[in-house]
Order: C-alpha cells, then structure tokens, then sequence
C-alpha cells in the first residue's frame, strides 16, 4: 500500500502527520523570525571585509545588513527549510490545514458487488454531493437516467500501485451533469472481460484488492474545459478533482450447480 493512499484511509495517521508538519512549520518560522530580528539588531549595514562581512541581505521588513558566507548560509538554510515543511504536504495532496476527520466531501460508497461469472462482475454504486455548492460531472444524460462516465475502477498491484482497469475510454463524455447540494445518484455497472479493443491492458485479473476513483469538477466550465483537453495533445493540463471509494474485494467465482 502506497503512502498516500495509507493516509487516506487512516484518520489517525492523518492526524499525527498533521500535527508533525504543523510542529515542523512552527518551529521553522519561530527560527526565521529570530533570524531576521537578531540579525538586524547585531550586523553591520555596511559591508565590513575584515570580518567578511561583504554579503548583503534584507531582513526584518526591509532593513538591510551585511554578513558573512557562514552566517548567510544559515539563513539560507533556513529559508529552504521553512519552504520544503510547506511544500512536502502540498506536493502529495495533502494540508496539514484540512480537518484530519473530515468525510469525503463527494462520497463514492460502493454498496454491492456481485460476481456473475468468471469473466463478469457487476457493481451498485453510490455518489453523494456532501457539499452545500452543486458539483459537476462528466457523463451522458440518458432518457432514463445520467450516466457519469468518468468513474474508473482501479486494482491494487504489489509493484505498480493502484492501476486502472475501466472503463478504456477512446472519445470524450457528450454532456456535463449537475449534483446539487445533499443530491445522489445511483450506478449500475458491468466489468466484462475481455475488455474492449481501446483498453491499452486487456489481461486482467479480478481477484485482489480494488477501488473506484471519481472524477468531478466545481463548475460546468471547468468539466467541458477538461473534457476539451483530454483528448487532445494538450491532455497533460486537464485538472479534475478526484475522490476515492473505499478499497473492496470482488468475491470468488460462484461454484456451479450440479
């Protein structure tokens, strides 16, 4: 299990990384702060080669003094440091800002899974908006019922991490659904195997650990903006949110009566 999804799925860890980065941070910029009032309360403001005092710097809202290549070094290490304790959380998904126990705020439950044959499972889901705005997803509005298509079941694999499995998708989603505030809807889906000629990986197993990972959007513009790029040479710049179910396991093949 990979460490993000670990945190993911385990408040209590979530809580203590929080707290750690917010220790490391605090502490951090408890140090610049020293730094840049001690020095330009002690350092010359004027350069001073005998003691090599020659490198300039500004502190303490615009104050400016002179250092030398040690006493530099040490602010910019500091600096660098207070940088990465930001950056570190950010770069994995994750804020120490965020409420370590806060729900999804667009719920994936899947609530059944149901093994038809060796080669085919079916899968009752459920999408929830916990959210008190209206979110967006990328799908086709049928007569009977919106479909959104951008819900992608991934498989847990020991040396790749979660991979994708389906749908394998070769021409973008027509329409943009609305969730409203507290709104849900239903899926009912079909895993066939073998999987379609589009799939870049038809040899899949259903047996192991899975999850379904969907993809929404804050507004109508931003769905059809991403949905635009996706299949189009510029596709490394579509940008969706995503949120998780939680990992499941697809029962066994059903014995057969005799």
């Amino acid at each position: 299990m990979s460490v993000t999804d670990f945190l993911s799925h385990n408040s209590l860890a979530r809580r203590a990384l929080a707290i750690f980065l917010a220790v490391i941070f605090l502490v951090a910029a408890a140090a610049g702060i020293y730094i840049h009032i001690h020095y330009s309360d002690v350092m010359p403001h004027s350069p001073q080669p005998q003691t090599g005092r020659v490198y300039r710097m500004v502190v303490n809202h615009g104050t400016v003094i002179y250092v030398n290549k040690q006493e530099l070094d040490r602010a910019d290490t500091l600096k660098g440091f207070l940088s990465c304790s930001l950056l570190a959380p950010l770069s994995s998904g994750f804020s120490p800002l965020q409420s370590s126990d806060e729900p999804a705020r667009v719920e994936v439950l899947v609530e059944r899974v149901e093994r038809q044959s060796r080669d085919q499972v079916h899968f009752w889901l459920k999408v929830t908006n916990r959210l008190d705005r209206p979110v967006f997803l990328a799908g086709t509005n049928f007569e009977s019922r919106p479909i959104p298509e951008l819900a992608f079941l991934e498989q847990w694999r020991p040396k790749q991490g979660w991979k994708l499995v389906a749908p394998c998708m070769d021409t973008p989603p027509p329409h943009v659904i609305k969730l409203n505030p507290g709104g849900a809807m239903t899926l009912d889906l079909v895993l066939e195997l073998p999987l379609s000629a589009v799939c870049k990986e038809r040899n899949i197993q259903l047996e192991g650990r899975f999850r379904y990972r969907l993809e929404y959007f804050d507004s109508e513009k931003q769905a059809r903006t991403y949905v635009k790029k996706i299949f189009s040479p510029r596709w490394r710049e579509a940008r969706a949110r995503v949120t998780l179910s939680e990992p499941f396991e697809i029962p066994p093949t059903p014995s057969p009566e005799r």
